[in-house]
This record gives structure tokens, C-alpha cells and sequence, in this order.
């Protein structure tokens, strides 16, 4: 996020922990200093609507609001791989 906000990508997450531990999340927001928004979404209502069933779950969403990848789980090289289609995706978009 870092590196390729000023390209026009950004990142939005949403933590699906229970309510009561909300402050939790806030916590490690701000002890790993997160510079993107972290929402809280409780009842899963957004999971559900993505058809999310193992967490963590990335969605790779164009600027048209089209869902271009979805990504499952999270293993050693995947950050890599993401970043690949990251700027696949900037590029097609014509970010510079």
C-alpha cells in the first residue's frame, strides 16, 4: 500500500472479529500503524456477501468497482504474486 497508493491503488480491510473484541482490533491498527481503513464488520455480513469462507480472503477490485481476483488463504510468496497482479492492474489502468 505504501508503494503504490500514489498510483491510485488502495486497500481497504475489514476485520470480521466479534464485537466485543472491536477494541482489539483497534489496537493492532495503531501498534502496526495501518495507513488504510479497517472496518469492523461483526456479523459477517460483508463476508457473506463475497461468498468469504476462509479468512483471510483478497479481493482485487478495479476501478470500476469490478472484482478482477480473488485471493484464498495466505502462504510464504503470495505478497509477490499479489503485488504482480497489483500492477498488472495499475498498468492496464494506465497509472504511470
Amino acid at each position: 500500500y505504501r508503494e503504490l497508493s500514489g498510483r491510485g491503488f488502495t486497500v481497504l480491510a475489514v476485520s470480521q472479529d466479534a464485537a466485543h473484541n472491536a477494541h482489539k482490533v483497534t489496537a493492532f491498527v495503531e501498534d502496526q500503524e495501518l495507513p488504510f481503513p479497517v472496518g469492523l464488520d461483526p456479523q459477517r455480513q460483508a463476508g457473506r456477501e463475497f461468498g468469504v469462507r476462509s479468512l483471510p480472503t483478497a479481493f482485487l477490485v478495479d476501478g470500476e468497482g469490478r472484482v478482477r481476483s480473488v485471493e484464498i488463504g495466505y502462504r510464504s510468496g503470495d505478497a509477490e504474486h499479489l503485488r504482480e497482479k497489483i500492477e498488472a492492474l495499475l498498468a492496464e489502468a494506465g497509472s504511470p
